[in-house]
């Protein structure tokens, strides 16, 4: 089992941010995302978009309608955009004050 903290990404009275980073690797799940995204130009508009939702869920909280749900209910697994995009970024919402950005990537199936 690998070990894990949570590493905080930004904070403010609507919201706190936070990440994951598994201590055997160098970079945390959310940097994982963005290194992937930033290699494939024609994602940049999509990695835009998440970058958008992000910053109003700091500014009005991690509320449900920003996320399309992912997983079973009681998990908490979501995903953003809500938008058609071509990317999506898991992330778990504890509740409207405190969400988990996770990884994520390329969407290649059909909804």
């Amino acid at each position: 089992m690998s070990e894990v903290e949570l590493v905080l990404l930004d904070q403010n009275e609507n919201c706190t941010v936070y990440t994951i980073q598994f201590l055997s690797d160098d970079l945390n799940e959310f940097e994982k995302f963005i290194s992937k995204i930033r290699a494939d130009a024609t994602l940049d508009n999509d990695y835009r978009a998440i970058a958008r939702f992000i910053d109003q869920i700091l500014d009005f909280g991690a509320l449900e309608r920003y996320f399309r749900p992912e997983g079973k209910m009681k998990d908490s697994v979501v995903a953003l955009p809500t938008i058609k995009s071509r990317l999506r970024l898991y992330c778990l919402r504890l509740s409207d004050k405190i969400l988990i950005l996770g990884n994520g990537g390329e969407k290649k199936t059909r909804t």
